[in-house]
């Protein structure tokens, strides 16, 4: 089961039971009904350069939110699919918000040395902009 939470697009939903477990399931049909540059786009697997190339060269106008976790953590798969599903929503929405997300298992290097993780999952953000109310909530 880990190996479908090692790279974005999410391969299937997770749905909560009344016991606190998850359970697999199909993802919506707006999700498995959209154009496959829109499934690609809705969360970015980055590595360091990819990184390092957002924070670079952020739009100031754009938020950018960024998860790390590993794929064996089952706290990172049940956050895996929400971050799918509202990656390709806003995505298709035309906000000025965007999704990353890296695999901490192979990218220690940005995870660890250039973003001190130090648990899973964690998201973190990116944003140049000079909006304050951004500002001061992703602090």
């Amino acid at each position: 089961q880990a190996e479908h939470f090692c790279r974005y697009p999410a391969k299937f939903d997770l749905v909560a039971g009344d016991d606190g477990s998850h359970r697999m399931t199909d993802f919506p049909e707006w999700v498995t009904h959209s154009m496959p540059d829109e499934i690609h786009n809705a969360v970015l697997n980055i590595n360091l350069q990819n990184y390092r190339d957002i924070r670079d060269c952020l739009a100031e106008d754009t938020l950018w939110v960024i998860e790390l976790y590993v794929h064996w953590c089952p706290h990172c798969q049940a956050l895996f699919a929400t971050m799918f599903k509202l990656g390709h929503i806003l995505a298709n929405s035309g906000t000025k918000v965007r999704f990353a997300a890296a695999n901490c298992a192979v990218m220690g290097e940005l995870c660890n040395e250039e973003l001190g993780a130090v648990g899973h999952p964690l998201v973190t953000f990116l944003y140049k902009g000079a909006d304050l109310r951004i500002k001061s909530w992703i602090q």
